[in-house]
């Protein structure tokens, strides 16, 4: 709508039909329901996807197509939270593309508008499904009317736009490292924390801890302490991990108390290992490991 008001374009939509920038739908996402939060995701990312510079989509809830041609208004009942949306978005792309959302009265008609705007970060990636009906890691786009998976080709020249700062191949994305530590007689108490350096949100952010005693040889621990977070921009999360004498393990199994003890006794260094999954810009799953020892 470049040169009208929102009132005169929403009057022009009637006489409109769906196209590579705007999408139409009859009613409200049902944003309770996980196969209806992966559309929302599917949707915004194909439209942010197939978006040149300076453009901008839209997508109109409580628009009817008609079969003739044209559309019809038709409003909507449910009326979300528009933090809501961002929540959702936030969980499942990555990165998240830029949009907002508003509610419109028009004419006593209550409509939805979904403002998608261009952003150099595409490609933009659906990275999970609730509802695992559709395939995850990918990136869709929109065709004319039409959403598709984007070809190789496609996704290597969206990667090859990207001009914003920080943006270059090999740019760090998160860091981690040990924040605190404390021991005692049975256990060891090791505090972490990951922060996101860019200005984009990171997601499918997991932390573990890999723990083994080097004078004991074989003996371990492994600890979970995060899994399929989302980090902000610039949001640094701590994790608190606590290696128990009683959660030792060797060859797999675990090892009985008094020979546990006696060990922790024994042997108190620790060999730590603090490792990050997370996914990048393009989708990727990445890996960032970090070693340090202590006494435990």
């Amino acid at each position: 709508m470049p040169s009208l008001s929102i009132s005169e374009w929403l009057n022009e939509i009637p006489q409109q039909q769906e196209c590579r920038l705007l999408e139409f739908k009859s009613r409200m996402y049902e944003l309770d329901a996980p196969g209806e939060r992966t559309e929302l995701a599917k949707d915004v990312t194909a439209m942010a996807n197939a978006l040149g510079e300076n453009e901008t989509g839209h997508i109109v809830l409580g628009v009817r197509e008609s079969k003739g041609g044209g559309a019809a208004l038709v409003g909507i009942e449910d009326q979300e939270n528009p933090e809501r949306f961002q929540q959702i978005l936030e969980s499942l792309t990555n990165p998240v593309p830029r949009f907002h959302y508003e509610l419109i009265d028009h004419q006593g008609i209550v409509l939805g508008l979904l403002t998608v705007e261009y952003s150099p970060d595409r490609p933009f990636w659906v990275v999970r499904d609730p509802a695992n009906k559709l395939p995850c890691s990918v990136v869709y786009v929109r065709r004319g009317s039409i959403i598709g998976f984007a070809k190789p080709g496609e996704i290597e020249t969206m990667a090859q736009m990207k001009g914003t700062p920080g943006s270059e191949s090999g740019a760090e994305v998160v860091e981690a490292g040990i924040v605190e530590y404390r021991s005692d007689t049975v256990s060891s108490r090791v505090v972490a924390a990951v922060k996101n350096l860019t200005a984009n949100t990171v997601s499918g952010v997991a932390v573990s801890l890999d723990v083994t005693l080097p004078a004991a040889h074989g003996v371990f621990a492994t600890e979970s302490g995060l899994t399929g977070a989302v980090l902000g921009p610039g949001e640094v999360r701590e994790i608190s991990f606590e290696i128990q004498v009683s959660r030792l393990f060797k060859d797999g199994q675990l090892l009985p108390q008094q020979l546990a003890r006696e060990n922790w006794v024994w042997f108190r260094w620790l060999d730590c290992a603090l490792i990050v999954h997370y996914r990048d810009r393009e989708g990727f799953l990445r890996q960032l490991c970090e070693h340090f020892s202590i006494r435990g």
